[in-house]
């Protein structure tokens, strides 16, 4: 990432992977302006999602974590439940009322069921993104304290 620091002229703000302090001095260090994390943040008390979906964060093992096409040809890290394995096997029955409302969707499965689904408990019929490193995450914090162990992690790592 230095060589690329030298090469552009606006921030650059490394993303992915990172759920702790460590990784935020690292990419620092390495010449990114800030950081971009999500994972970790879906552990906190204020996020909406639920509970069954935070479970499914804090059971996660490494292997679980897989990457999926979704229907719009995007690749994506989930975690492996049921419904992924529907869509690994070309199994996943289709909306009957798709209208096709995301440009250049494939109609494999509808992401914006499959994400509802997720959010509001169905991870058996849902779609569970996660990062890479969901399954180093083992606890459920205010966002303040998240914010709190980050900046104290940061701070503790060399300069």
């Amino acid at each position: 990432m230095p060589e690329i620091r030298k090469a552009i002229k606006i921030p650059l703000i490394a993303a992915g992977g990172i759920i702790d302090g460590k990784g935020i001095a690292e990419m620092l260090r390495m010449g990114a302006n800030g950081v971009q994390m999500a994972t970790r943040f879906v552990l906190s008390d204020e996020c909406t999602v639920s509970r069954k979906f935070k479970e499914l964060y804090l059971k996660a093992e490494k292997d679980d974590v897989v990457i999926i096409k979704s229907p719009v040809g995007l690749p994506g890290r989930a975690i492996r439940n049921k419904f992924i394995k529907a869509v690994e096997n070309d199994e996943v029955e289709l909306y009957p009322d798709c209208d096709g409302c995301l440009k250049n969707c494939h109609r494999d499965y509808c992401i914006l069921h499959a994400l509802n689904n997720a959010q509001q408990g169905d991870i058996d019929n849902g779609v569970v993104f996660a990062g890479e490193n969901v399954y180093k995450i083992k606890d459920i914090l205010p966002v303040k304290e998240i914010f709190s162990r980050l900046v104290s992690e940061v701070k503790a790592e060399p300069a």
